[in-house]
């Protein structure tokens, strides 16, 4: 299963406590989840996206 991800829905990821919260139990999967977000709307061959679909 995928779901549509933005640059807003991964923002908002980004204030989530767990992406910035130290030692949160999730910390490390949701930093992964929206680093991978973004990778895929910014990747390396230049070619920005609106929206990419991401596992949830």
């Amino acid at each position: 299963m995928t779901v549509p991800v933005t640059e807003q829905d991964l923002r908002e990821a980004m204030r989530d406590r767990r992406y910035w919260q130290p030692g949160h139990s999730e910390r490390q999967a949701w930093s992964d989840w929206v680093t991978t977000g973004w990778q895929g709307l910014y990747p390396a061959d230049g070619a920005a996206r609106p929206m990419v679909w991401v596992r949830p």
